[in-house]
């Protein structure tokens, strides 16, 4: 689970069968996604992800925000510890992806469990 951490309250979501990773503190918008990174510095972007960061007590997996990134955000993610980052292509990951830029398969609540098989199947 991605978690938006001025969204949702963690201790809700604390589970031993979930692993719970970073979509920011703040960058998204009640109204849905107004690319504020856009304009957002190296040391902007790292200021929010480190109140994330400080909930979740992770910094190893991240996605990105309405799925928009730029360099200031994969530095700010680098520059944190962060490993891996994901954006929203519905295609598989290869083992030539970037770390930084590996495509994930959306779920959202009109997912279904055939969906779902369907994304564990694929190679």
């Amino acid at each position: 689970l991605f978690l938006i951490t001025s969204f949702w309250d963690i201790n809700n979501y604390i589970s031993p069968n979930l692993e719970i990773e970073s979509h920011t503190d703040n960058i998204h918008d009640t109204a849905g996604c107004t690319y504020k990174a856009r304009n957002m510095s190296v040391e902007q972007i790292k200021e929010d992800m480190q109140k994330s960061i400080d909930i979740i007590k992770s910094n190893k997996i991240f996605a990105y925000p309405c799925y928009y990134y730029n360099d200031n955000f994969i530095e700010a993610l680098k520059q944190l510890g962060f490993k891996e980052a994901f954006i929203g292509e519905n295609v598989s990951v290869r083992k030539t992806s970037n770390d930084y830029l590996l495509p994930r398969k959306v779920v959202i609540d009109s997912t279904n469990v055939e969906d779902l098989k369907y994304y564990l199947e694929v190679n």
